[in-house]
């Protein structure tokens, strides 16, 4: 039996072949149409981490989009680290492209607010697709980029005001519960103390 017949099932791999067929599987799961659609190479990543974890899937019958991180919340711990972990990157992305320190403190923020709703049992996932927090992200990075610099930093002094606002209230009743419980335990062992 001689070489020549024996056909290769395979075609050669050339630089070529795997071009395309880089493209054709990008096309397929819609990478281009994520970066075609206007705005700079600088939020790319930006974009294409919120069409992955926000927008990747449409839910029939409505204009609803779902995308991967509730999906992977669904899974305890490694679904909620990795979500997180791949929005850190949209952060350290917008840090490495010198966005204002106030928008990447509101970038962290959405982040950490849909990683504290992710937590809720039960129906974490369910709010975590409602707030999409990466596309919030990506909003803010877009928003950065036309020059509304002066509404972001006004918007980032408003949110941190809010913020420490509600950091303060949280306290405030904590501190109320906790001397509650205290003048209860104190009165429940006062009034055992004094009938033994």
């Amino acid at each position: 039996m001689d070489d020549s017949s024996m056909s290769n099932p395979l075609p050669p791999i050339t630089p070529r072949a795997v071009k395309a067929t880089l493209e054709t599987e990008a096309e397929d799961l819609g990478v281009w149409e994520v970066l075609q659609k206007g705005g700079s190479e600088k939020e790319a990543t930006a974009r294409i981490i919120a069409k992955w974890l926000d927008e990747l899937i449409r839910i029939p019958g409505t204009n609803f989009r779902i995308g991967l991180e509730p999906i992977m919340a669904l899974f305890p711990g490694i679904g909620e680290f990795l979500a997180s972990s791949l929005s850190v990157v949209t952060i350290m992305e917008a840090v490495r492209n010198g966005v204002a320190p106030s928008v990447v403190g509101r970038m962290g923020l959405n982040m950490g607010f849909n990683a504290i709703l992710g937590l809720i049992p039960g129906v974490g996932p369910a709010l975590s697709a409602l707030f999409k927090s990466n596309t919030r992200n990506l909003a803010l990075l877009r928003r950065w980029q036309e020059g509304e610099d002066r509404a972001l930093k006004k918007g980032s002094r408003t949110l941190l005001y809010v913020v420490v606002a509600a950091v303060f209230l949280l306290l405030s009743a904590g501190m109320i519960a906790w001397a509650a419980y205290l003048y209860a335990w104190f009165s429940l062992v006062r009034g055992w103390w004094i009938g033994a």
